[in-house]
């Protein structure tokens, strides 16, 4: 099956587009998540690596979301690493 086909049709609510929940999927999104959700299911560690905006912590949180029996308690960001 192709990616293009697993992306659904949404109605995008304009007063939500803000919202940090808020995915509006694509083929890269459909795509991430899938393999996220593999990873997360399998108990993978992973680095989420990209600059500011590029949808990493709300692509993390929808593949959180999308597994079954799992409740997020919190998530350790980390931002301007610098290397001494």
């Amino acid at each position: 099956m192709l990616w293009s086909a697993k992306v659904p049709q949404v109605e995008v609510e304009t007063h939500k587009v803000g919202a940090p929940d808020v995915v509006i999927p694509t083929i890269d999104t459909v795509r991430h998540e899938a393999l996220l959700s593999t990873w997360l299911f399998e108990h993978k560690p992973m680095v989420l690596c990209g600059p500011p905006g590029s949808g990493k912590t709300m692509t993390l949180f929808s593949a959180l979301r999308a597994l079954p029996d799992l409740e997020v308690r919190s998530i350790l960001l980390v931002r301007d690493v610098v290397e001494q």
